[in-house]
């Protein structure tokens, strides 16, 4: 009996010890946005002449990195947050349009309350993302720098356009008559802050 005890508090030692072996050995550490620090900022128009600009916040969000390579993540951005933010534009005015940009004509909020963002890796500076959105998926390389320091930060930033003709949005489409409409291309500027998951 006793010969059995031992048997198994030598295996446990060895199960656990080889366990700690394998952590050690993947170093991975998770790193957690920071929402409050944060930031996407958008730009979309009809024209480099005319155009609007607004802010998105982050509701969650983390990566994992094995050393220094980037291994996976995943963001959701709070389609409530959209706001608009025209120099000049007064604020009854900007609240209209972001109210505008929520109906089902373009992003459709209530059905669609988030935009998810599924991080596969990071190579030559580039964020390999799948993005749900609206129901539907795109995958994007996004040109992306990435830094980390000794304290456990780690920033990610970035300025891309996004093409969303595939998605076919309503608001998004030309006019046939006029031959005009709000361009399917939305230029974005990405900062995002994480820390190091204790």
């Amino acid at each position: 009996m006793k010969k059995l005890f031992l048997a198994a508090i030598v295996a446990s030692v060895a199960l656990f010890s080889a366990w700690k072996t394998a952590d050690k050995k993947e170093g991975n550490t998770a790193y957690v946005l920071d929402t409050k620090a944060s930031s996407l900022s958008w730009k979309g128009g009809k024209s480099a002449e005319y155009f609007h600009v607004g802010q998105l916040s982050f509701s969650t969000g983390s990566v994992e990195m094995n050393g220094a390579q980037l291994m996976s993540g995943s963001f959701d951005i709070d389609m409530s947050t959209i706001v608009v933010t025209d120099k000049g534009l007064p604020a009854e005015k900007a609240k209209a349009l972001a109210g505008h940009l929520t109906q089902p004509e373009f992003f459709s909020t209530a059905l669609y309350p988030k935009i998810t963002v599924l991080v596969t890796g990071y190579n030559d500076d580039k964020l390999a993302t799948t993005i749900n959105l609206l129901g539907q998926t795109i995958q994007q390389k996004l040109p992306v720098t990435m830094a980390t320091d000794s304290k456990g930060k780690m920033t990610l930033n970035g300025k891309f356009s996004m093409d969303l003709t595939a998605l076919k949005i309503p608001g998004l489409q030309v006019d046939p008559e006029s031959g005009q409409g709000i361009s399917p291309v939305i230029d974005f500027d990405l900062n995002l802050v994480l820390k190091a998951k204790k």
